[in-house]
Order: C-alpha cells, then structure tokens, then sequence
C-alpha cells in the first residue's frame, strides 16, 4: 500500500470500499452521532480506496477533519464533489489518483437521471524495469466511477410500492449513457469498430480494469445491473480462456454475499405504532473480471442501526497482471 504520495511500491491486491454515507447528517460539519459512527466504519474497512456517496460540505469538513485529521493522514488523495441534496460524492485513496482524469458523467435529468457519476484514475505500481511493458505503459492504472443511480422515487419524490419498478428503466438509461460515455472517449472498445452505441450482446474490452461501484438503487436482478453483468461480453482476444469467463462485468456482491444479507434498511411507519423494515441490495461493486480478480467481498457487520440508513460494502481484488499484459500488447499493435 502506498501512503506517501511520493513513493512507489510494487503491489497487485488492494481493497475498496462504497458507502452511502446519507446527506442529512453532520450538515453543520461538527458530527453526530450518525456520522461519528459512519468515520468508525471507514477506519475500520482500512481499505485502500474509499468511495462515497450522498457527501456534502459539512461532510467533508466532518470527515477531514475529525479526531486530529485521522482520515486524512491516511489518506494523501482526497477528492470530493457537491451537488446539492443528496448528490454528492467523494474518493479517498492511499494510492495516487492521477492528475486531470476527475470525470464529470450525468444523464440529462430530462431523461430521468437525477445525480452525476464521477469518474477517476488511479495509479497502482510502477513496472520498473520490465522493458517490453515499460514501452507501452509506464504505470498501472484502474479506472474507477462512483455511481448513485435514480433512486426509486416519483419525480416529485413520492412514492409508492410500485416505484421501483417503474423507475428501473431510469437506472438502465444510466447504466447504458456512462457505457457509451466510456466507448466515446475510448476506455470501452467495441469488436465492431462502428459502433456508436451499446449493443446488446456485443463483444467489448476495456483500456485499463474497471470498477463501477456505488448505491445502484436496485438489486442484482433488476433491469440495469443485468444488463451490466449479463448482456456485456469479452472480445475473444482478451477472454480468459481459464476461467471461461467471457462476461465483461460481474457483481462482488452478488458473488460473495448471500442474497438474505442487506446492504439497505429503512423504516416503514404503519398503523398503530407498527415498523416495517425494508431490507434491499442497493450498493454493488461491478468489476471487469478478465483483469481483475476478486478475492471477496463482505458487507461490514456493525453499522446496521446508528449509522447510515445505508451500510459499508468492502471489496478486495487482485491484478489479472499476465492476461493484462497480454491485452495492453493486443491493444498496443492493433
């Protein structure tokens, strides 16, 4: 891991984390109770990346600045971004998040979209001398975009038991505009040279290993996240024939978390003094698995209740380094 800015060390794991910190706590910037215990989370995750959701001004000086500017001495690359209301985003990182590659991806709200994605770079390892390599890439980078999908609410906030539903075509408008948004700036590449717009059942590489993680507002089964992790495919000459993996996205979540466990409660108030709890699946963290491997993925137990109404989701992955190689050289001469 890396915790000088100015230092560089070979590695091929490293973890990362998404939590939707919820916009109405600590908006004086002075912490509650809720946002104490959301900064305990993130320390305890000791991940390498850490990206957030629904972040605000009093957030960011609540977090940077608490128990003697913890967070930010572990952190050396910090970025965070208002959007009004609950679309705010934030990323901290013990690796270096590379200079100019902050990405500004929304739908137009006209379309259904009501908060922007970011998306970064980051810089993992330098190759050293590895000279074949060293003349095609200098240093090894993942791509990251921090997403926060339409929620399941009317336009004008509502809601019903049925919103979901309907608004789940909103979220696969999304997921689909930040994919053509990658092909149009040439970190998603399409077999069919002319392509212009996503195509189901396509066959696509990526320029470096992708994450897209963040609150998806919908569960692993729900149009968007299907589309993402089922109708996407690997250009044969990437494909990692080993493992027979020809999808270009898969779900941590959904592969190492077992479907009765969370990542959402909220409270229904009934009748008589009655709660319902809501239990959901929003927050995922998709991952191009022919360049990356991923050695788990948990939801962090403790912060069910107290905290956000969201909980903590911690991935781990290591480089696919051989089959990424192999496709930096395929992509280079072609």
């Amino acid at each position: 891991m890396i915790n000088d800015s100015n230092n560089h060390h070979l590695t091929n794991s490293f973890s990362i984390l998404t939590y939707n910190v919820n916009f109405v706590y600590t908006r004086d910037g002075k912490g509650d109770d809720n946002s104490k215990k959301i900064f305990k989370a993130l320390l305890e995750s000791n991940a390498d990346i850490i990206c957030l959701q629904e972040t605000h001004p009093g957030f960011e000086t609540f977090l940077l600045n608490y128990q003697n500017k913890q967070l930010s001495n572990i952190y050396p690359f910090i970025i965070f971004r208002h959007h009004g209301g609950s679309g705010g985003m934030a990323f901290l990182s013990k690796f270096k998040i590379l200079e100019n590659s902050l990405q500004y991806i929304q739908l137009e709200r006209e379309k259904g979209s009501w908060f922007p994605m970011y998306l970064i770079q980051i810089e993992l390892f330098n190759y050293g001398n590895d000279i074949i390599v060293n003349n095609i890439v200098n240093n090894k980078i993942i791509q990251i975009v921090n997403v926060h999908l339409r929620p399941p609410l009317n336009d004008d906030g509502s809601a019903q038991l049925w919103t979901a539903s309907f608004t789940n075509s909103y979220r696969l408008e999304e997921i689909k505009y930040l994919l053509n948004y990658l092909q149009n700036n040439n970190l998603l590449y399409s077999s069919k040279n002319n392509n212009t717009t996503i195509i189901d059942n396509n066959n696509y590489s990526l320029k470096y290993p992708t994450i897209i993680l963040g609150d998806f507002n919908e569960n692993e089964f729900a149009p968007g996240i299907t589309f993402l992790t089922n109708e996407l495919t690997v250009d044969c000459k990437v494909n990692n024939n080993e493992k027979n993996e020809n999808k270009l996205f898969r779900d941590a979540l959904k592969e190492f978390v077992p479907f009765k466990r969370e990542t959402h409660r909220w409270p229904f108030y009934l009748p008589f003094g009655f709660i319902y709890w809501s239990h959901k699946r929003l927050d995922h963290c998709i991952y191009s698995p022919y360049l990356l491997n991923c050695n788990d993925c948990k939801v962090i137990d403790g912060y069910e209740n107290g905290a956000s109404d969201h909980q903590p989701v911690l991935s781990s992955f290591t480089l696919n380094y051989n089959l990424y190689i192999i496709f930096i050289i395929v992509n280079y001469f072609l």
